[in-house]
Order: C-alpha cells, then sequence, then structure tokens
C-alpha cells in the first residue's frame, strides 16, 4: 500500500484475518527502494488495545478523567440491570419461536422425503422385480495382467539402466525428503544432491526419483503373447507427457494427468515383447509436485471386436437402470453385433437388459443404450437409512453370428444423488455431507483402510480428492466397497504454455482462449476424468478446479484478470455439465460460484456454491447462508484450516494449541451443524487429530516424547526401541512386490515436527496402536452428526507362490473374470479381489483351486494391538 508520511504521528489501523490462529503478522514500512526510513519508530500495544503514545495515555489517566469514567460506567450498569427482566423474557420468547421453527423445518423435511418417497413408489411399481437366474456361461474372451513390480528405468536415455517398483513417482527435489527415507547434502537448499538415511543403504537414491523438465525417464519391461485377439497397453494414472513403444515401434502417445491410458501395442508379435515408455516432466502441471506412472499397470488381451467401455447410470427416482454400452470393431469386417446386458450380484442374474443391437464397421465404433425398469434394486449406500455399499456387477456380452466373443464386467452401484433447492439428497433421504480434506496417502490400500475408518468414527462420510493423489482411481473403487462418499478433485490449464509468466498485465483474453491448443488439452482431461470415476457411485461431488479467484486475492487492480481466470474455470463445470446433466458439480472456493455478492458470478449458476474458510467471516457467509448463496447448496469446501504447520510457524501439535483447536471445532462445527449446512469439508479432522507433541509420550502411537525427538533432531540418538530403519522412517516389508497399488519402500512415522495427525497414524508397525485420540478428534465427534460404520469388507487376499516373474491367473467364482498378476523378483504373486469365493490359480501347468473367505470385518484392528477406541 502506498502512502504519504508527513512528519509527525501516524496511527495503523489493521484488519487482521486470524488465520493462523493466533500466532501474529510482520508489517514492515520502506521506501519505494524497499529500504528502510530513517527517523522513523514504531510503538505498539498488545492486542486489543487501542494505540496510542505514551503522553495521550498520560492524559487519559488524570484523577478527573478516571472518576468521569467510573460514574459513566456506573451509570450505564444500572440501565443494564433496569433492562435485564425484559431481554430475559425477550430470550425465552425467542427461544420457543427456534424450537417451532425447527420443528416446522424437520416436519418440512420429512414431507419433501415422503413426496420423493411417492415418486419412488409409482415408478418402481412399473418395473420388474429382480430375478434369481444363472449368468449364462461364457468363454474366457478377455484378460488383464497387471505387470506392476519392478521395471528397468534410466534416467539418461537409455544409457545406463536400474531396477525401480511401478508404479513410480516422479518427484520434484524439493519434496524428495517428505517421500523417500532420503536427506540433502545440502541443508540450505532442496535443489541438490540426496543422500540414504541411516538405515536404508540398500535404498538407490538416482536421478530416477526426481522430476526434471530438461530430462526423460525411459521405463521398459516384457510381457508375452499368444498371438490371439489384440493386446492392449493399460495405465490408471499417468501424469507427464508419454511416449509407448512396442519392440521399438511408436505405439502412441499422451499428454495430460488424469484418467485411463489405453494404447493398441501395434508392434506386438506373438512370444516375448518388450514395451517402453519415455515419460517427461509435464508442462501441463499445476497443483501437484509428481508425475510418474502413479496407477495400476496392465496388459489386457482382448478380442477385436468387444465392449470399448461401459456407463451404468441408475436412477432412483425414476426405478430405472440406464446404460451406455460403447463398442469397437479392430478386425477387417464388418460386423452385426447382439448386446446382451445383465445386472448381476452374487454370480446370478437380479435384472436383464433389453438387447441390443448394432453394426460396427470396420475400424470403428458404435453405441447402444439399453434401459429398464426395475422395481426393487438393492441400494448402494453409506450404511443406515441410506442403503449399505451394496455392488452390481453390469456384465455385457457381444455376440456375433451366436457366439459369444467379447464379455465386459463393470461394477457399479445402485444409487442416485442430486440437489433439491438448498440441500442434497441421497436416495431420497437428506444428507449433509461432514468431509475431510488434507489427508495424503489414499493411493496405498492399508493406509486409506485404516485412516477412513478412523475418521468414519469421529462423524466424516465424505473424503476430498485435493492436491496430493487426487488422481487415485483405486481409492474410489475403495470406497465404493466401504461406504465412504468421494468429493472429487481436478484443475485446469489457465494460460497459453508459451506465456511464461501470466499476470494482471499479461493474460490470453477469455474470448480468445476457446481457440488454444491448451483448452483442446483440459476438454480431453476432463473427458478422462469423467469416464475413469464415473461408475463409481461414492462419486458424488464433483469439483473441476481449486481457489482459481477467492476472497483472499480480490483486489481492484487484478479484477480484470481474476475474472478472466474464473470464468476460464466455469467453462470445465459446463462442459462436465454436458457430459452429464445429473453430475452435481462445484469449483472450490471461485467467486464465480457465490451468486450477486461477487465481483462476477456464472451464468447459469453453478449447482453449488462454493465458500472457502467461512469460518472467518461467520455473520455475513454462514448465519443465513441459503440467502447468502441465493438459494442454491452451500459447500464449504475447506474450512477449520490445519493449525500446527506452515501458517503456524511450524509450531507443531503442542497442548495447548491442541486445545485451542478443540474449542474452534466445537463452535463452528455445532454452528453448521444447527444451521443445517449441506456441505462441510474440513482441512481437518485428519491434519488436526491423531497427534500430540509433548513429553508424556501420549501424542503418538509409538510412544515418543518431546526430549527423545529432540535428542535423536540434534544429536542422531534413537529412541529406545527402534533400529535405524524404524525411525524416523520405518521400513515396509511388503508381503509381495506385485498386485495392485503403489508399493512405497518406507512409511514417515510421526512426520516433520508433529505436524499433521495423518502422518502420526500407524499403517503398519504391529508393536504399537494404530492410532491416539486428540481434543480435536473427541471435538470433530461431538459436533458432527453420527454416521453407520464403513463396511471394511468384503476383500479376499491371496499371495500365490511361483517362479520369479512369472505370470500368474486367477479365475473368478463366476468364471466373468480372468485376471493375472506378474510376481515379483521372490515369486510372490498378490492377488486382492473384490469378492470372496472359490477362485482357481494357474501358473505354468500348475493349477490350484482355492476357497478364498472374506477377510474378519474388523481386520483393521485385528493386526495391531488395541489402543484407545481401536
Amino acid at each position: 500500500y502506498d502512502v504519504r508520511l508527513s512528519a509527525g504521528v501516524h496511527r495503523i489501523l489493521l484488519k487482521v484475518v486470524d488465520r493462523t490462529q493466533s500466532c501474529g503478522f510482520t508489517l514492515a514500512v520502506t521506501d519505494r527502494e524497499d529500504k528502510a526510513i530513517p527517523g522513523v519508530r514504531f510503538f505498539t500495544d498488545p492486542s486489543g488495545h487501542r494505540l496510542v503514545i505514551e503522553d495521550q495515555k498520560a492524559a487519559e489517566r488524570t484523577p478527573e478523567k478516571l472518576r468521569a469514567a467510573n460514574e459513566a460506567l456506573e451509570k450505564e450498569l444500572a440501565e443494564l440491570k433496569a433492562r435485564l427482566p425484559d431481554l430475559k423474557s425477550r430470550q425465552k420468547e425467542l427461544a420457543a419461536k427456534v424450537a417451532a421453527a425447527e420443528r416446522a423445518l424437520a416436519v418440512a423435511y420429512e414431507r419433501v422425503e415422503e413426496k420423493y418417497a411417492e415418486q419412488h413408489a409409482r415408478e418402481a411399481a412399473l418395473g420388474a422385480k429382480s430375478s434369481d437366474d444363472p449368468l449364462p456361461p461364457a468363454p474366457a474372451t478377455r484378460r488383464r495382467l497387471c505387470i506392476n513390480g519392478e521395471w528397468d528405468v534410466s534416467a539418461d536415455g537409455g544409457k545406463s539402466w536400474e531396477r525401480r517398483p511401478v508404479p513410480i513417482v516422479y518427484i520434484d527435489r524439493y519434496f524428495a525428503a517428505g517421500r523417500y527415507p532420503v536427506a540433502r547434502t545440502n541443508p540450505k537448499t532442496p535443489w541438490c544432491a540426496y543422500t540414504n538415511l541411516a538405515g536404508f543403504a540398500d535404498f538407490k537414491v538416482s536421478d530416477t526419483l526426481f522430476g526434471d523438465h530438461n530430462r526423460s525417464l525411459r521405463l521398459r519391461t516384457t510381457f508375452d503373447w499368444d498371438g490371439a485377439g489384440t493386446v492392449n497397453y493399460v495405465s490408471e494414472g499417468i501424469i507427464g507427457e508419454a511416449k509407448f513403444f512396442c519392440n521399438g515401434t511408436p505405439c502412441g502417445e499422451y499428454c495430460g494427468r488424469m484418467g485411463i491410458v489405453t494404447v493398441p501395442l501395434k508392434g506386438a508379435v506373438k512370444g516375448r515383447n518388450t514395451i517402453e515408455i519415455e515419460l517427461k516432466w509435464a508442462w501441463c502441471q499445476q497443483h501437484h509436485n509428481t508425475d510418474g506412472l502413479l496407477g495400476d499397470t496392465f496388459i489386457d488381451y482382448v478380442s477385436p471386436v468387444r465392449v470399448k467401455e461401459v456407463y451404468a447410470k441408475p436412477s432412483w427416482r425414476r426405478s430405472t437402470l440406464c446404460t451406455e454400452i460403447e463398442l469397437v470393431n479392430e478386425s477387417a469386417d464388418a460386423v452385426a453385433a447382439e448386446v446382451r446386458a445383465y445386472a448381476v450380484k452374487d454370480g446370478r442374474v437380479r435384472l436383464a437388459l433389453p438387447v441390443a443391437k448394432a453394426k460396427v464397421a470396420p475400424g470403428g465404433e458404435a453405441k447402444v443404450e439399453p434401459v429398464a425398469r426395475w422395481a426393487d434394486p438393492v441400494l448402494w449406500g453409506i450404511g443406515g437409512k441410506y442403503g449399505e455399499p451394496e455392488m452390481y456387477d453390469l456384465v455385457t456380452d457381444v455376440v456375433v453370428d451366436s457366439r459369444i466373443v467379447d464379455r465386459h464386467v463393470q461394477p457399479f452401484g445402485f444409487r442416485e444423488f442430486w440437489v433439491h433447492y438448498t440441500d442434497f439428497f441421497l436416495n431420497g433421504k437428506r444428507i449433509i455431507l461432514q468431509g475431510d480434506t488434507g489427508h495424503p496417502g489414499i493411493s496405498t490400500g492399508r493406509r486409506r483402510e485404516i485412516t477412513w475408518d478412523l475418521l468414519r468414527r469421529d462423524g466424516i462420510n465424505i473424503v476430498r480428492y485435493h492436491d496430493s493423489e487426487f488422481w487415485s482411481i483405486n481409492a474410489a473403487r475403495a470406497a465404493d466397497r466401504m461406504g465412504m462418499l468421494c468429493y472429487l478433485q481436478m484443475y485446469p490449464v489457465l494460460h497459453r504454455r508459451a506465456l511464461k509468466k501470466p499476470s494482471a498485465d499479461n493474460f490470453e483474453p477469455f474470448e480468445e482462449w476457446e481457440k488454444t491448443a491448451e483448452h483442446a488439452f483440459n476438454l480431453a482431461n476432463y473427458e478422462r476424468w469423467f469416464r475413469a470415476f464415473r461408475n463409481s457411485p461414492s462419486a458424488v461431488i464433483w469439483s473441476t478446479d481449486n481457489e482459481i479467484f477467492t476472497q483472499t486475492w480480490d483486489t481492484a487492480g487484478k479484477a480484470e484478470f481474476n475474472v478472466r481466470n474464473d470464468r476460464v474455470g466455469a467453462l470445465y463445470g459446463q462442459f462436465m455439465k454436458k457430459l452429464d446433466p445429473r453430475l452435481v458439480i462445484t469449483r472450490d472456493g471461485d467467486v464465480g460460484t457465490w451468486g450477486s455478492k461477487g465481483r462476477w458470478h456464472e451464468e447459469p449458476p453453478c449447482d453449488t456454491a462454493n465458500y472457502h474458510y467461512p469460518d472467518f467471516n461467520v455473520e455475513t457467509w454462514v448465519r443465513d447462508w441459503q440467502r447468502a448463496y441465493e438459494w442454491r447448496p452451500a459447500v464449504f469446501g475447506e474450512t477449520l484450516y490445519t493449525s500446527y504447520g506452515a501458517w503456524d510457524n511450524w509450531v507443531g501439535a503442542k497442548p495447548e494449541v491442541v486445545r485451542k483447536k478443540a474449542l474452534r471445532v466445537r463452535r463452528i462445527a455445532s454452528l453448521y451443524r444447527e444451521l443445517g449446512v449441506p456441505g462441510q469439508i474440513y482441512m481437518g479432522l485428519s491434519s488436526d487429530g491423531f497427534i500430540g507433541r509433548d513429553d508424556t509420550g501420549k501424542g503418538n502411537p509409538q510412544g515418543i516424547t518431546e526430549a527423545v525427538f529432540k535428542s535423536w533432531r540434534e544429536n542422531g540418538v534413537l529412541p529406545p526401541g527402534q533400529a535405524a530403519d524404524q525411525f524416523p522412517w520405518l521400513r515396509l516389508d511388503w508381503p509381495a512386490l506385485s498386485g495392485s497399488e503403489y508399493r512405497p519402500i518406507a512409511a514417515s512415522v510421526i512426520g516433520h515436527n508433529w505436524i499433521y495427525g495423518h502422518d502420526a497414524i500407524n499403517a503398519y508397525d504391529p508393536r504399537y496402536p494404530s492410532h491416539v485420540r486428540n481434543a480435536v478428534n473427541d471435538a470433530y465427534r461431538d459436533s458432527l452428526i453420527p454416521q453407520a460404520p464403513l463396511r471394511l469388507g468384503p476383500d479376499a487376499e491371496a499371495i500365490v507362490v511361483a517362479a520369479p516373474n512369472q505370470d500368474v491367473w486367477a479365475f473368478s467364482p463366476d468364471g466373468a473374470r480372468t485376471i493375472g498378476v506378474r510376481a515379483d523378483a521372490k515369486g510372490r504373486a498378490w492377488f486382492r479381489f473384490i469378492e470372496p469365493g472359490r477362485w482357481t490359480f494357474r501358473a505354468g501347468d500348475a493349477t490350484r483351486t482355492v476357497e478364498l473367505p472374506p477377510p474378519w470385518r474388523q481386520g483393521t484392528e485385528a493386526r495391531f494391538r488395541a489402543g484407545e477406541d481401536g
């Protein structure tokens, strides 16, 4: 702020938003060259006092002044006492009115739910009741082989190679010490060489770990093919620019950060083949710090004529199952196909959809859309009145010349989520979304299962994908089976690649944006995102960006720039609604979603208003939220910001800070509950709960005290009972380095300075409890609406011991699935199935059939000594 200072006394009045939880701020006064001004002195008072100079203070403390002030106070006190009976009476009247209004509102909501139930009943009466028929037998038309595990990786263009596990994270050096058990060689900068921590000498530190805009990463592995049908490479998460080669033949290119990528392997031959991927650090990255092959990788063996993708679109209100079934024909001849689709549960057909027919040209595609009314499907829900997380398979057979040439299986849940004026409804029942954001590690099954279970116990029913691992498809699949809702997150590129430093004086006009290659890139990225998650019943909120334009940077000088950026962001919410009008869209924290109170607003309006940190302006943005956001659902996409970290000088989870945060949680979360705010996404329980920093050792599962931690940091002395590869990083001894999901070599214990609760949760070490609780946990549990428990099954697991790097195949109980896993270097193939039952395994000529029971429902606790509350 520019001001003119003349000689004399100047009073500076600052209105400070206390987002840092009372850790203070800095004020600097300089000349325009950022240099100190001679002769300027500062006088400050404690917080809350008026800023005065000493002679003014002395003048106000004379006996006459003090007597007059005392008389005024006595007069004011007498007046207040006289008014007190009337105020108490008025308070009683208002309390009665509030109670009556609350009862009327509850009755109104009951009536809305009754009306929806009546609508559902009318439609259900027209539908077919569930059947119990056998699934028609079909030949094994497609196989999927998971090729996760150790690949050859090179950071120098193929001159030298080393073995690295895939999925692989290709990370910015700045964040390396938070991802791997490594240390900087230069403590003054993170952009330096790194070395191993003690206990991890076998972990190779090289350029294959780090992202670099000037260098590509090359990855290669092999696969076998019998020459039948078509063979594709599939990745369920690539961030970066990639080129694909099979036996040296270029197969395709990709640039993006979201979705499932399928690449036809054009150069494949019968026998042994080599696939190689050239991966470059992405120009398109935004709000993340990792590239790489982050998702599972597969080889798909499929029929040339097959199902490409399936979209199941259930409607509870209409009692219908609509489908979109896309077909592809990679043969040389046109085909006339018959498409038969079934909703299958427990291996039995519960609903047969009408048979559809399609003609598919050679090299072409076609789409059919069978629809059926269904009277009584088992609903998918999050427990309690919403239904249990019950899943179906949509099994699709493609029949050509009376022969099944392809059978495709797509899991889905029968549920409907929608907006009713200012509220959200799930399966005909109003639902308040109580969420958590900021928790990493959702791509790792063990950590996810434990953390989500603990969050649910304290009232969380939805998790927001945010900057960390927002791409994880497996997390949504797990949420489908467990009954946790998902609030998905994406980001657009906002500026042309050639525009090196966008600013208020340097940006592409909005009117020109849709002509750019970057806009086309965004559209492709959003469609992949949509296709990746659209069949997950847990995915209920789709956020198309994050904080493009918030109240924090709404200044007159940048108004045109900010509004332009927000308008660009709004394009992609509108694009998603075109892909499926039923999606509930939000845009996190953006001014354009608020309505006419913002600097601009979208037309047509976004489905939801999304305001970040309304807890700092309760009177304007919370008390009367329905009017404030013009009668649309309010989503507080981030609220109650985490209190122990960067905003707070890395103070850590000290007892007094935890207590203060717990009081604030009780005050704000209880208010949201009282006011019925439909979307409350806290930032949050997973960050501020589950941790404490003191000398009792009760603030973490391992019992580490402040003194022990300080001794380790200053002198390298390990805590009692810990080895070098157990603290501060715990080496993870995985049952196998194969099968689905990312397998890190180690997990951080407690984390940097005891900042985040999710870092202190113990997902791996059976010597200690899984977690501890603190006052923040209690505050959330007491303030939020209690939730039904998660379903911790029904996954079934098996590890098959075979030859090193051998392909092991499994055949499902109903014959609908053929799943393969490549064994690791020790010959261990790790299978995780979404259904228990009688599975048959084959490795080479050896075959074995095994009955796989579901794990114990409380399997999480079974692997750990009990701590408080599990």
